[in-house]
């Protein structure tokens, strides 16, 4: 059976859409006439070109639910269902009906006669880089439920470093974007109020307090617009950052930068020496899984440094060595590579040189939201206390004026 793409009327009249199995577009019409749908549209999902194949689903499936589906089809193929029938049931308790209908297509495919690998191969924009030739690789020698089951650990260790990741950055961004917030109401909103009695007093002010009034005026004139630009240049920024020439400019940049540049190599390099290690040990070639895992680097000046040492480990050169002429990995990191292809277990000494990394990069990011936090607290009481003794030194001198 093939899937298709469908769109119909229900019994009120409202569009529906949704993708079903069957033999011929004909037969999908017949099961929505079934189900009391008049049917306007039903087309293959998947439509073959000269170039290439084009998808209905181009946008790339999220890490919760890449894990999610990796390890439910691992539990199942390692249960003894068949690829089918686990495809099946996978798609039975996918509840996002965009990864359902993927899924479904999928399935078709490997119903059709495909291999997975090729079935999920006709979804270029949907699946990682690393996946499709992973699990080729366990098709290929025959150990697609270990293949699975690796893949399946990765997405989920992956998708928990990230999460581990956001959730520690999630307190300091609020409690910064309040801070801010705060601070904003206080000089437009407050500080006029308590301007007009200075006004009324026609006395001399303090040069903190006549700063702070400037400054508040300022904001009251021109705040929207500063916020209407900043929008603007994120935006811009992340416009231009689609020129190849400007986005290796800009991470270039990055790197070079005193603590935030070494931090975003540690964690890059983490990142790669996992996606070759699982590469690896699924038994996909050293040149394609070092390929592999330099596209999924996005820091465009790291991933030209890891093609110039693919060529090279082409040329002969150890991988640690290659690497090494990098200078994007720390010590510790090349010596358990070099570890690993001494004791001819590379692929697991890769893996553990990024759990390794990974947990002296998770120290890092505790250690620096320690120290952030108390210093935010700090600068913003500071500047709520300016604001408060700007505010209280003409009433001081008002009072002293008057004993």
């Amino acid at each position: 059976m093939a899937a298709f793409s469908w769109r119909a009327l229900d019994s009120a009249g409202r569009l529906r859409k949704g993708v079903m199995e069957g033999d011929s577009a004909r037969q999908v019409r017949n099961k929505l006439r079934a189900q009391a749908y008049v049917p306007t549209e039903v087309t293959p999902v998947v439509v073959a070109t000269a170039k290439k194949t084009r998808t209905a689903f181009n946008r790339p499936v999220k890490p919760r639910d890449l894990a999610l589906f990796s390890t439910q089809l691992a539990v199942l193929l390692n249960s003894g269902l068949p690829l089918e029938q686990a495809l099946d049931n996978v798609v039975a308790q996918t509840k996002k009906k965009p990864v359902a209908n993927l899924l479904k297509s999928v399935r078709a495919r490997v119903s059709e006669g495909h291999t997975l690998a090729n079935a999920m191969a006709a979804f270029p924009g949907s699946f990682p880089d690393y996946y499709v030739p992973t699990i080729a690789a366990g098709e290929h020698s025959g150990h697609l439920v270990e293949v699975m089951e690796r893949l399946a650990e990765y997405a989920e260790t992956s998708f928990q470093s990230r999460q581990k990741l956001q959730m520690a950055l999630l307190y300091p961004m609020i409690v910064t974007l309040v801070a801010f917030l705060v601070i904003a109401v206080l000089l437009v909103y407050v500080v006029p109020q308590v301007v007009q009695v200075f006004e009324s007093m026609q006395q001399t002010l303090p040069a903190l307090t006549t700063g702070l009034i400037a400054f508040s005026e300022f904001l009251q004139q021109y705040g929207l617009m500063l916020v209407l630009i900043g929008a603007v240049s994120l935006l811009g920024y992340r416009y231009v950052l689609r020129v190849p020439k400007i986005r290796r400019m800009a991470h270039t940049l990055l790197l070079r930068l005193p603590v935030l540049g070494g931090f975003v190599r540690r964690v890059t390099a983490a990142r790669f020496a996992r996606t070759c290690g699982m590469l690896l040990n699924s038994q996909v070639p050293a040149t394609e899984s070092l390929a592999i895992s330099a596209h999924v680097v996005s820091l465009l000046p790291i991933r030209s440094a890891l093609h110039a040492a693919e060529d090279r480990v082409k040329e002969g050169m150890s991988l640690q060595r290659a690497l090494q002429m990098t200078g994007f990995f720390e010590p510790l990191m090349l010596n358990l590579i070099a570890s690993g292809e001494a004791s001819g277990n590379l692929g697991g000494m890769m893996v553990h040189a990024a759990q390794v990394q990974e947990k002296d990069n998770h120290v890092v990011v505790e250690t620096a939201l320690g120290v952030f936090e108390p210093l935010m607290v700090l600068v913003m009481g500071s500047i709520v206390l300016t604001i408060v003794l700007a505010i209280l030194l003409p009433i001081f001198n008002m009072n002293q004026l008057i004993q």
